[in-house]
C-alpha cells in the first residue's frame, strides 16, 4: 500500500538522493512537498513552492523500481488537492521535451503547454534540449481550464 504524507526531516537524505538520481530539483528549506512510501521505504516525492495564489511544481520523482505503478499520479493528485485546499489558482511547471511519460501524466491532469524554451537544458553529451512550460489554472468553480 502506498502512503502519501508531508515531507519529514527524517527522509531528507533519501529524498535528496532520489532527486539526484532522477535529475530533478533537490528540495531545500522553504519548499513544500509530499512523500510517498511503501512498506516504510521512500517510493517518491513531489516538491513545490507557492506565492499567494500560484504554485510552481519544482520536482516529482519516483524510484526506478516503483515506476509505472501510479505513484507519480498519486503524488500529483495529492499535491493538486493540497493546492486547491489552500487557494492555489494556478500551477506552473517545466518538463524536458524528451520526458514523454511526465508530459502524459501532466496532460492527464489537464496541464497545458504554454511556452517552449528552446535549447534550455544542457545534456550530458553536450547537446541541448528544450524545456516545455506547462500550467494548470483553476477557476472559482474548481473546473480546470
Amino acid at each position: 500500500m502506498i502512503l502519501v504524507a508531508p515531507f519529514d526531516g527524517a527522509r531528507a537524505t533519501a529524498i535528496a538522493t532520489l532527486a539526484a538520481v532522477c535529475g530533478v530539483y533537490v528540495p531545500g528549506a522553504g519548499d513544500c512537498g509530499l512523500i510517498a512510501t511503501e512498506r516504510d521505504a521512500l517510493a517518491g516525492f513531489v516538491v513545490w513552492r507557492h506565492v499567494l495564489d500560484e504554485a510552481t511544481l519544482l520536482g516529482l520523482a519516483v524510484t526506478r523500481e516503483r515506476r509505472r505503478r501510479g505513484i507519480g499520479g498519486c503524488l500529483l493528485d495529492s499535491a493538486l488537492a493540497a493546492w486547491q485546499a489552500t487557494g492555489i489558482e494556478a500551477v506552473f511547471l517545466e518538463v524536458r521535451a524528451s520526458n514523454l511519460a511526465a508530459q502524459a501524466l501532466y496532460r492527464s491532469r489537464r496541464f497545458r503547454l504554454y511556452r517552449r524554451r528552446v535549447n534550455y537544458y544542457h545534456c550530458h553529451d553536450g547537446a541541448r534540449e528544450d524545456a516545455l512550460l506547462m500550467r494548470k489554472v483553476h477557476d472559482r468553480n474548481v473546473h480546470a481550464r
